[in-house]
């Protein structure tokens, strides 16, 4: 059984953010409107989709809304890392298999949405971020 701390280290506990020695700018910059990271759990809606996923009786049912057209892609990218996480252990693997497929073709979009990956501090970083989480759900 993995730790909360192993899966979930800081989409429910930011980090405290520190000053550089001039004071003047924080060491870690804001990389995309309600992130404080790269990791598909560090911003808003995966906090948000990841207290859901804690608090629901169905978590199959939480994750399926996740990956819903129309979602915010801070949540798909969360539910994608939670398929990762939970293998096929606690769903039906046929619908694991379609939320897998789903979960790709979803950040497939995400990596090649240029309004989205131009909207962080360095876009570079980002793209590298949903490319990894594309390869752990294709070696699935």
């Amino acid at each position: 059984m993995l730790a909360v701390g192993e899966w979930l280290p800081s989409a429910l506990v930011q980090r405290p953010q520190r000053f550089d020695s001039a004071s003047r700018l924080f060491q870690r910059k804001v990389q995309h409107m309600g992130s404080w990271g790269y990791k598909p759990y560090e911003n808003d809606d995966a906090g948000d989709f990841f207290c859901s996923l804690t608090e629901a009786d169905d978590a199959v049912r939480v994750i399926t809304k996740a990956l819903k057209k129309g979602s915010e892609d801070g949540e798909v990218r969360a539910a994608a890392h939670a398929l990762v996480i939970i293998r096929k252990y606690v769903m039906d693997p046929d619908l694991y298999a379609q939320h897998i497929n789903k979960s790709i073709q979803m950040l497939e979009l995400i990596v090649n949405d240029d309004d989205y990956i131009n909207d962080w501090d360095r876009p570079d970083n980002a793209k590298r971020a949903i490319q990894k989480e594309l390869r752990a759900l294709k070696k699935i």
